[in-house]
């Protein structure tokens, strides 16, 4: 077996509702948002997915997402195959995480067969409300996969 590991930029992140976003900033350097107080919000990232290499289909081991926040949460993950959702993650992740650890990589409980194309989808939320909430950062510096291929 051998090991490849797939990547997008955090520039390339589509938010699913802009509105839960005060403002959002798509730079060279990813993608920088500000989630509304009392919000949660969807954004989601395609990776480039290798269907196929030497013959077979390669399998999905674990997710990485290079992210930091201020006191928003990661609060889920999905991972799609095209249009059917493989896995799910329930996690409550926040701070500078953008190097690859333990926080921010996401192994699956074995490793799963991509026959398409794979998406990831995240979850944040700003759980604090009221008047005197301010907007919190939740930056994506990239996001990627590790593939496991057959010799």
């Amino acid at each position: 077996m051998s090991l490849t590991a797939m990547w997008t930029h955090g520039n390339s992140i589509v938010v699913e509702t802009p509105a839960s976003f005060s403002s959002i900033l798509r730079a060279g350097f990813g993608t920088d948002m500000m989630i509304t107080a009392g919000q949660q919000a969807w954004t989601h990232a395609a990776i480039p997915t290798p269907a196929i290499l030497r013959g077979k289909r390669p399998k999905l081991l674990r997710v990485i997402i290079l992210f930091k926040t201020s006191s928003a949460r990661l609060k889920e993950i999905h991972l799609f195959d095209s249009n059917n959702r493989i896995h799910e993650k329930q996690t409550s992740q926040g701070g500078s995480l953008l190097v690859q650890g333990d926080f921010n990589t996401f192994a699956l409980p074995s490793p799963r067969e991509i026959s398409f194309a794979l998406g990831i989808s995240m979850r944040w939320t700003h759980e604090i409300a009221g008047a005197s909430a301010q907007p919190q950062q939740v930056f994506i510096a990239a996001v990627g996969a590790d593939f496991e291929i057959a010799d």
